[in-house]
């Protein structure tokens, strides 16, 4: 039976090993040059914590930094990480709810429907299920997946330190515990709510609820909760409220209707995972903010589900404190994302972990409903080959780009992200004038969106429209006139039109309003620019600045090879094209121009 769980995983992501990268995987990963590990050491391991993007979340960094060192931007390196991760997370929660009915039922054994069979139904159910998807398939959520990972581990090295009798065996299970909570952290913020789950865990069924030691022991839930205080005030800083506060800068709701909207979200998760049939699930979705408790009245009657639900969980905990450990398991793990934390409404990928004892919650109910065990596991293989079936046909949808933002726009039509991440992706397909449509349907939905403005423009210019280009950049600095990202399209499409020092002006702003200074490409094009009109001290100038930023742009290697051959720099220049081609060996020009600098310098 364990063995048809990876059969299982392959079966149903194995199609996906080649699917392309998606929305936040190309800031994330592809447009992150702090991620690009050439070689295993020590100092580039520090690069990588110190510098990439989400640097709160280093372990999963970390991670994506390896892919690129074994396979750059292969895909399907990524990929066969993230479903091995989940593979991983499917037996470990294999194991914890083996241990947690072993622990509850006592060591004696159970005629019938036992326990590993139970266990294993649960994480099989959990293992395909289509709600994980974007835990899987979209690689930069393996943030998500490798939390989780961590979160299960912690869990079972202190089930195991808590049955071991020595003492060494009982401190040694307690590192893991609490190396793998730290691991778990360093991967995804969600994992703050292990000290309390762990203590929940320990109340429930080592202690099997006593009250005695819940009063001597209370302390321990007071260092749990200054342990997460102090995680809070690790993620937030000094001022948490100020920065719980500007995360909603640039949202279109409030902190409070965030919060209200969320126990709508909550009811909606709960609905996915028992219903997930693939036209219901969707990247983003159209889920439109609660401004009170009647709008919309579903804000009313989800509040009074999730009452109930609580309820319910406190109430079953003296009679079925199994079932009441799974409730407080999903509520528990959703407090964080869904809180007042300035954070997207809803996503999929947020019921990853949460889900995890909601399967162990629903074999449970079907072993009280069912009578026959024969009927028990018909039902429940039933189940597992509709939900296998049911995340293959989904996971075809993530195959194509254009196909993937036509199902997203279907199931939410009015959000402007999608209509641009559509036309980005017909433009990639050369079908410029259909994406330009998209851009301008986004700008339509949201007349402030500089992301779509600044693809029309790099469209227009890439169709000839060289006029209408420059008007849409300035329009854009004319309401928000410190975005970088615009001032350097600004500049480089000036610079291409022969006006070097407007161009050079605005290269200058975007760099000035660079994060951190975390972009090369400023320094290149203005490089490039100067070294076009003959300003070849400047250029190279600017190309050693790009270089100081990103050591491993091997387009800027040969950008700087070439302005010092110019020169007649001979000696840097052959370096410059030897580093080009230790980056990228398959680079067939500089391979070329290293050729002709040798007959040069030969001949001379």
């Amino acid at each position: 039976m364990l063995l048809l769980l990876p059969l299982l995983l392959l079966a149903v992501y194995e199609q996906t090993l080649d699917y392309p990268f998606y929305f936040d995987d190309t800031s994330n990963i592809i447009n992150n040059p702090h991620l690009q590990l050439k070689e295993f050491s020590v100092a580039g391991l520090k690069r990588v914590v110190s510098g990439a993007h989400l640097h709160n979340r280093p372990v999963a960094n970390l991670s994506f930094a390896l892919n690129y060192l074994w396979g750059q931007y292969d895909p399907a390196v990524y990929r066969l990480i993230n479903i091995l991760i989940h593979g991983i997370n499917g037996f470990l929660l294999f194991l914890l709810v083996g241990r947690t009915l072993k622990i509850f039922q006592g060591n004696g054994s159970r005629e019938g429907f036992g326990v590993w069979e139970s266990a294993y139904f649960a994480a099989v159910i959990w293992l395909v299920h289509p709600l994980h998807i974007q835990s899987v398939t979209y690689i930069v959520q393996r943030m998500n997946s490798m939390a989780a990972m961590f979160y299960l581990l912690a869990m079972l090295c202190y089930i195991q330190g808590r049955l071991s009798e020595k003492s060494r065996e009982k401190w040694l299970w307690g590192s893991g515990c609490l190396a793998s909570g730290l691991l778990a952290f360093g991967s995804k913020e969600i994992a703050a709510t292990l000290p309390f789950m762990l203590w929940i865990y320990e109340w429930f069924f080592f202690q099997r609820l006593d009250r005695q030691w819940l009063k001597r022991n209370g302390r321990n839930l007071v260092i749990g909760l200054v342990l997460g205080l102090a995680l809070v005030y690790f993620y937030l800083g000094d001022n948490p409220w100020e920065r719980l506060q500007a995360g909603y800068g640039l949202r279109d709701f409030t902190m409070g209707q965030r919060f209200i909207t969320q126990w709508r979200v909550i009811v909606f998760y709960i609905s996915l995972f028992l219903f997930p049939y693939p036209s219901r699930l969707t990247l983003l979705h159209d889920f439109p903010a609660s401004t009170s408790l009647l709008e919309p009245i579903t804000t009313l009657l989800s509040l009074i589900t999730l009452l109930a639900l609580t309820f319910s969980a406190f109430w079953l905990i003296r009679r079925h404190r199994l079932w009441a450990f799974c409730l407080l398991w999903f509520l528990g793990n959703l407090v964080i994302e869904s809180s007042i934390i300035g954070l997207e409404i809803i996503y999929e990928h947020r019921t990853y972990l949460p889900s995890m004892f909601l399967s162990l919650l629903l074999v449970l109910t079907l072993r009280k409903v069912l009578t026959n065990d024969r009927i028990k596991r018909v039902v429940l293989v039933s189940i597992m080959i509709v939900l296998s079936i049911w995340t293959f046909q989904r996971n075809r949808v993530w195959a194509d780009k254009v196909d993937f933002w036509l199902d997203c726009l279907v199931k939410c039509h009015d959000q402007a992200r999608i209509h641009n991440n559509l036309g980005q992706a017909l433009e990639e397909k050369g079908r410029v004038a259909d994406a330009m449509e998209h851009y301008r349907e986004a700008i339509a939905h949201d007349e402030l969106y500089v992301t779509a403005y600044n693809n029309l423009g790099l469209a227009l210019e890439k169709a000839g429209d060289l006029h209408d280009a420059e008007q849409v950049y300035r329009h854009v600095l004319s309401f928000d006139r410190l975005n970088a990202g615009t001032h350097y399209n600004l500049g480089t499409h000036l610079g291409r039109r022969g006006r070097v020092e407007e161009a050079l002006a605005h290269l200058d702003l975007s760099h000035q309003n660079q994060p951190l200074d975390s972009d090369p490409d400023v320094h290149n094009n203005a490089g490039i620019i100067l070294a076009m009109y003959g300003r070849l001290d400047e250029a190279v100038g600017h190309f050693q600045e790009a270089l100081r930023i990103n050591p491993d742009d091997f387009l800027t290697h040969n950008n700087l090879a070439l302005t010092y051959a110019r020169q007649g720099d001979f000696i840097r220049a052959r370096y410059h094209f030897q580093e080009t081609l230790r980056i990228r060996p398959d680079f067939e020009e500089a391979r070329q121009n290293l050729l002709f600098l040798a007959e040069k310098e030969h001949g001379r």
